[in-house]
């Protein structure tokens, strides 16, 4: 949830390095005012976050929906390898498919089931006599 996201340190680094010694500009930081900045994030942020999240339960609402996620790679995360554990469950899941499928071809008899071939040559033979 959002409701904790906070960004803690805004970092200068970069700006220093480029302008921090050219002479005219001078490098930022915040040690001046580190104390008050502390103060703020302590007392006002994270008090808002706390008092909100008492309120609201946002991360408890959160957590309650976790198991409904998959957490997998998706497919421009992989690294071209599958974990053998997320191997096995793809074995298992095509595996659970294929006999699925195969009690339903069972059970219901259909068209598909039977060769186009032979449904013609009958016709065909008795053509011909």
């Amino acid at each position: 949830p959002g409701l904790g996201l906070v960004l803690d340190e805004v970092h200068f680094d970069r700006y220093n390095k480029r302008y921090g010694s050219d002479g005219i500009h001078e490098p930022l930081s915040w040690a001046k005012v580190e104390d008050q900045v502390t103060d703020f994030r302590d007392n006002v942020v994270f008090a808002d976050i706390m008092s909100t999240e008492k309120a609201s339960h946002s991360m408890l609402d959160w957590m309650i929906h976790l198991g409904m996620h998959r957490f997998v790679p998706r497919h421009f995360e992989e690294d071209g390898e599958t974990s053998p554990l997320i191997q096995a469950a793809l074995h298992v899941a095509r595996d659970t498919k294929l006999k699925d499928s195969l009690e339903d071809t069972d059970a219901k008899p259909t068209t598909e089931n039977v060769d186009k071939d032979s449904e013609e040559a009958p016709s065909d033979a008795s053509k011909n006599s």
